[in-house]
Order: structure tokens, then sequence, then C-alpha cells
């Protein structure tokens, strides 16, 4: 009966229908959680289910439900954490060990999330992008010279670091993306 369902959720996940296949999936584990290779189904096609339906604040696909966390989790997920659950994830869904066309993609996809939360820097720029962390601030350094002077540079500084209300905290377009974005606009018009 599981062996069927797993099956069948294949089935359905190559037809397209992701909802419907980590649906059946999950509800073979209920059923047998002990049958063989029912954990790399599932989590294959958790993977899928996030990729597709698990959309961060801005509407692109949530790397942390990727790999399984959930965002009420944030600020307790460390590093290791992370590493931890990447490498337990790709040792299931690894298409060397399960031979399924849903390990391909469900690996391309932990890839993706692990590029960037796997590297400190990357991952704290990606939590202030999506708005899950304030950005830093940056040093202010005191001039020496006399109190009025060192007053004004510091408000000076501070006013730029400030951040811009209804401003975009992720890096700004450059010059290409911006030349394209207006040739698509464009084009929809015509």
């Amino acid at each position: 009966m599981t062996d069927l369902m797993l099956r069948w959720a294949e089935h359905e996940w190559i037809e397209g229908k992701d909802k419907n296949a980590y649906e059946l999936a999950k509800t073979a584990k209920y059923f047998d959680p002990y049958f063989e290779g029912v954990d790399r189904y599932v989590t294959a096609l958790s993977i899928h289910h996030a990729g597709e339906f698990d959309k961060n604040k801005l509407g692109y696909t949530d790397l942390y439900a990727l790999l399984g966390f959930k965002t009420a989790d944030h600020p307790s997920i460390t590093h290791n954490s992370i590493k931890e659950r990447y490498t337990e994830y790709a040792m299931l869904v690894h298409p060397n060990e399960f031979s399924s066309p849903m390990a391909h993609g469900a690996l391309r996809l932990m890839d993706k999330a692990w590029a960037v939360l796997g590297n400190e820097q990357r991952r704290e720029d990606y939590d202030v992008c999506v708005g899950l962390r304030r950005p830093k601030p940056k040093n202010i350094d005191k001039p020496e010279s006399t109190a009025e002077t060192s007053i004004a540079a510091a408000t000076a500084q501070t006013d730029d670091q400030r951040p811009k209300v209804g401003m975009k905290r992720c890096a700004p377009l450059t010059a290409t993306a911006d030349e394209n974005m207006g040739r698509m606009v464009r084009h929809r018009r015509v």
C-alpha cells in the first residue's frame, strides 16, 4: 500500500501536481513510517513543495524553508544547524542514493539555499533583504577637531546610515538591469 502511494506521488509530481504529490507522500509516511525509502520521498517532495509554495515577504522562494526551517525559528538557527540539515537532506535526496527524478531538482534547490545560507555574509545580506534582520550600522569615525565640526560631521554620517522610509533595503539594480526592465515594459505595452 505504501509503495503504491509513493509511486502515485512520484507520478503526480511528474505531472506537475507538486501539492498532491507532497500530501500523498506525507500520508504514506503516516501509514507506514518505517517503510524503506519513505523518508527520501517525503524529504524530496517537501523541498520541491517549499520551492514552489513557500515564499518570503518579497515573493521569492524562502531559502530557510528549502532546508526545512520555519521562519519563526529564525533567531535560533545557527550556521551549524544549517550545515547539519543540509548534510542530512543531501544524504537523503542525493541522486546516487535516491533513484527518482525528484532527486536532481531537490538537490539543485538545496544547493541554491546552501550557497546563500552557508556563507555568513550572504546569509546576513539575505536576512536584511527579506526583512528578518535589521542592517548593522556602519562604523562612525569621530573626527579629531572642534566640538562643532565633530557634531556636524557625525550628524552628516548618521543621516546617510539611517534606513530610509519607503526605500528598499536590498542592493540597487545595475544600469543594465534597469535598461532590460525598460525593454520588457515597452514590449508588454506594444
